[in-house]
């Protein structure tokens, strides 16, 4: 394949030009006509001017803003910079949402997330970030008792709802907030049904390519000629008995026959099996980041690591009901900012430079840390650390969970298992005998992949864009590929 469709869409990528985050910020900010090839002047004129206009409001620190616009290296910004810098620019809710769209890639904000509502509703009535972290503190001592999100609301209606309420003060809006509690799930539920359905069908695919590579192993070996039904139980005792014979049957191939039959007639969705084929198509994890492809594509990938199948997993086992927990940190935490002395606004504004200088390990802007939300939770994680409380084990847990619970899926863990279910579908067809259109089954693909990014507020597939592009053109002219392939 090196030298076939492979080749070509890496030798495409490689000389191509695409829309990344910066091509956004720098078009928006440099002041001058849109182009997709960015001059080192735009960069600079379009950074001067975001940096004049944040002032010193605390965004993120100066080398990584530089990096969003491409200078002295590029990096995407995450999500909380964005909503950083929408106070700090006094942007709207919709503004913001043409950012998230246009960089990252949505979704916009998560009306189902508590602290995410209270970040529209204080964008769209022109409050501080500090007033919105006050006011997430105080609805979570509100529910301290009262586990949230045990109900279900459509997108629509809950939108009609926040409406109706958010011209009204901060106090009306949280008791709002509060008589509605349990439609706070913390993510959107829309999105999550989506990306469980893709995974069903992954799966089903998966077993059903399976089932097909059983049936020829079988059949190699004679399975079929004894009069044999295949049932898991029959298949393993075949093996076994097949095992005792001098020349009967290499355990390799023993081995890889159980193997097939355990995801064939397993009881269960073995997620983690079909995620390596969507991604990784078998390959060592260790080795993907050689692959000259994926380093084109990184960053509009994840980190395709044990880690990330492991989130995956966890995403795609997500449930209403286990959402409950959210608050359990705030009592303590609060206590303890009482004790010595501070209140939500102090901590997140001017004690900030004592917590700081207080623990060494403090870094808000880091680049390595993980995504999180702008909570009061966020300021003094590493400070709670020095507290000698027995419930610290306690708190560290949950707060962990809770970052868990709130791992945004994003446009490539729609596009990428869509395109695995299409391209199967496409070679279960070939295998039969037919001659498969696959222009045809190109157009298809774009289409259902529009369907879902419209379903979960995220941009319309483009191939301006690397991933998009790279996806769309394994859809070739006369043969269609994986893009797990593309990562051997």
């Amino acid at each position: 394949m090196e030298n076939g469709l492979r080749g070509e869409i890496e030798k495409e990528l490689k000389h191509n030009i695409y829309v990344k985050s910066d091509t956004y910020l720098v078009n928006k900010w440099s002041g001058e006509t849109y182009s997709i090839k960015l001059s080192e002047r735009m960069r600079k004129k379009a950074y001067q001017n975001f940096s004049k206009a944040i002032e010193n409001s605390r965004v993120a620190n100066k080398q990584t803003i530089r990096r969003w616009f491409g200078l002295s290296g590029f990096t995407i910004p995450k999500r909380i910079h964005l909503i950083r810098m929408a106070f700090a620019l006094n942007l709207n809710s919709e503004e913001l949402r043409e950012y998230l769209i246009n960089t990252i890639g949505g979704p916009d904000l998560v009306l189902y997330d508590y602290e995410e509502c209270i970040i529209k509703y204080a964008l769209d009535n022109s409050l501080s970030h500090s007033v919105a972290i006050s006011m997430s503190l105080e609805f979570e001592k509100k529910c301290e008792y009262n586990p949230i999100g045990k109900k279900q609301i459509s997108r629509k209606s809950f939108l009609k709802k926040y409406k109706e309420n958010m011209k009204k003060s901060p106090d009306s809006f949280l008791k709002w907030m509060y008589e509605n509690r349990d439609y706070f799930m913390g993510f959107d539920k829309t999105t999550i049904d989506v990306y469980q359905d893709l995974l069903h069908c992954a799966m089903n695919s998966y077993r059903d390519n399976t089932l097909t590579f059983l049936y020829e192993e079988l059949d190699e070996i004679g399975f079929f000629k004894t009069g044999h039904v295949m049932e898991a139980e029959t298949i393993r005792q075949y093996i076994k008995n097949k095992l005792r014979k001098k020349r009967g049957l290499s355990h390799e191939k023993a081995d890889e026959i159980r193997y097939f039959t355990n995801i064939v007639y397993s009881g269960r969705d073995r997620i983690k099996d079909v995620l390596r084929e969507i991604y990784l198509f078998g390959e060592k994890l260790t080795s993907i980041e050689k692959n000259e492809i994926y380093r084109t594509l990184k960053d509009e990938l994840p980190r395709l690591s044990e880690k990330y199948i492991s989130e995956i997993q966890n995403k795609y086992s997500i449930k209403p009901e286990v959402t409950g927990a959210k608050c359990d940190l705030s009592k303590e935490i609060y206590h303890m900012l009482e004790r010595r002395g501070f209140t939500p606004l102090v901590v997140c504004e001017s004690e900030e430079k004592n917590i700081q200088k207080n623990n060494k390990n403090y870094n808000c802007n880091s680049e390595n840390q993980e995504e999180e939300k702008e909570t009061i939770f966020n300021i003094i994680y590493d400070f709670i650390e020095e507290e000698n409380n027995e419930n610290v084990n306690k708190l560290k847990e949950n707060f962990k969970k809770k970052n868990q619970r709130l791992h945004y899926i994003k446009r490539a863990d729609l596009l990428i298992p869509l395109q695995y279910i299409i391209v199967k579908k496409y070679q279960i067809v070939n295998k039969i005998g037919e001659n498969p259109d696959i222009v045809r089954i190109r157009q298809e693909y774009i289409k259902e992949a529009n369907k879902l990014l419209e379903k979960c507020d995220m941009h319309a597939i483009d191939s301006k864009y690397a991933l998009d592009y790279c996806l769309i053109r394994c859809f070739g002219d006369e043969e269609i590929v994986l893009f797990s392939e593309l990562m051997e």
